[in-house]
């Protein structure tokens, strides 16, 4: 007997004689591949793609996220085969029997995406789009309806009379005029430039919105340091709180504190313009709007003819090179890129316990061991090694600041002690790190 193929499967599927899963059984058993069948997202790439319908496009200012642009991405869809019931009658007058039906999926449409998305969340996307594509900071190509053969330029001034319909299971943009629509007048199969998308929309954004805070980068030392640290530097205090990195408000003081002193001269800062480094100007930063880290850019600053500060995260060196950095820029690019604060001038405004950390580590020369180590600090830190290995350290570092600075008054009468504030901040790193180390 001649073994079935996928198409005879299918048949029995498709006529009540076996259910979907039954025939998925056999076609296994038979080694053929699964009959409905959707690809790993993965294996495909929308990002290679210099075109992205709009769908895909909303996809992406939605969820930042190759995979989700892929499943509404045609040539993927075109792939994924899906098994769907639907009620048939034998003859006239027979009751409907529900019957499977592998079906190719088809082509990803607004109303698609928004079954996927919240409606209104994409209406908000959608807008977004429709403005930039208004304000010629990117556009779109589409071929006229309703008999045009052509690919041609959107022009700017009509995306304020276009919206989105779906005809014949495609996206179609109508031209609308007053309460109207005109069916015969638009374009069909409208595509922007991957490119255009992602760089008003970029990937970081979206990534950045589930993470805390980096760690604090503190401006000790010489040299300078990127703007964002200095400002993560003053929300947090020195590293000692920390906030919900994507509520917006949280940033506001910080970078209106540091961007007026830069802008009076009080702080030094530098940047890289026409591929060249130096000092910027301060009065470029003077009432400067920002772009704050861990949230998107505003559409009214991307449209700017202004310059306006986008603030990016800095997570390490080889990520701010790459253009995760802090740049003055406007609607037509970048103009500064890379921008820096000198460190001593964060400290001179911002010290935050580093000065006098400084001074009372270094009021005391040390009478032993090795020249220029400060002397009070370093006993401080063996009492902290010891009272671990002795099972007397406590739990709250805060705590453990306050036992320890008790105990130098009473061991060393004649030094003047560190505040315990500095001690907390000294002792901090070894706290934690043998607080997280079990004990034998």
């Amino acid at each position: 007997m001649q073994e079935r193929g996928r198409d005879d499967l299918i048949d029995d599927v498709q006529n009540g004689r076996m259910s979907p899963e039954a025939a998925e059984e056999e076609a296994a058993r038979l080694g053929l591949p699964p009959l409905a069948r959707v690809p790993d997202p993965a294996s495909y790439n929308p990002m290679g793609e210099t075109w992205w319908t709009l769908v895909m496009a909303i996809a992406w200012i939605a969820w930042r996220s190759p995979r989700k642009v892929c499943k509404f991405w045609d040539t993927y869809r075109r792939e994924c085969w899906d098994w769907h019931c639907r009620g048939v009658r034998q003859g006239p007058g027979t009751p409907v029997q529900g019957r499977w039906f592998l079906k190719q999926r088809e082509p990803a449409t607004l109303s698609r995406l928004e079954a996927n998305y919240d409606k209104a969340n994409v209406e908000d996307v959608k807008a977004k789009l429709w403005k930039a594509l208004s304000g010629n900071v990117m556009q779109a190509t589409g071929i006229k309806r309703p008999n045009g053969e052509e690919r041609v330029l959107i022009p700017d001034h009509e995306w304020c009379d276009l919206a989105p319909f779906q005809r014949k299971g495609r996206t179609v943009l109508l031209v609308r005029k007053g309460q109207s629509v005109s069916d015969a007048s638009g374009y069909n199969d409208v595509m922007v430039r991957r490119q255009s998308v992602m760089a008003l929309w970029p990937l970081v954004r979206r990534e950045e919105c589930d993470k805390l805070l980096p760690p604090t980068m503190s401006p000790d030392g010489p040299g300078y340091m990127p703007l964002y640290c200095a400002a993560q530097w003053i929300a947090t205090r020195g590293g000692k709180f920390t906030f919900d990195p994507h509520h917006t408000p949280n940033w506001h003081a910080p970078y209106a504190d540091l961007l007026a002193r830069i802008s009076s001269g009080e702080v030094t800062v530098t940047g890289v313009q026409d591929g060249i480094g130096g000092k910027l100007d301060p009065h470029l930063f003077a009432s400067v709007r920002v772009a704050y880290p861990f949230s998107d850019e505003p559409l009214d600053l991307i449209l700017s003819e202004d310059l306006y500060l986008a603030s990016g995260t800095y997570i390490n060196e080889e990520r701010w090179r790459a253009g995760w950095d802090d740049s003055l820029q406007n609607r037509r690019g970048v103009k500064v890129a890379r921008i820096q604060v000198l460190k001593t001038h964060v400290v001179r405004w911002w010290p935050f316990g580093l000065v006098e950390a400084a001074a009372e580590t270094s009021a005391v020369a040390p009478t032993t061991g090795t020249p220029g180590r400060p002397s009070s600090m370093h006993l401080i830190e063996d009492e902290h090694r010891a009272r671990w290995k002795r099972g007397e350290a406590l739990a709250g570092v805060a705590a453990e600041a306050r036992a320890l600075h008790c105990w130098f008054r009473k061991t060393h009468p004649d030094k003047k002690p560190p505040k315990a504030e500095t001690i907390e901040n000294r002792i901090r790193p070894e706290h934690r790190r043998r607080k997280a180390t079990p004990r034998n």
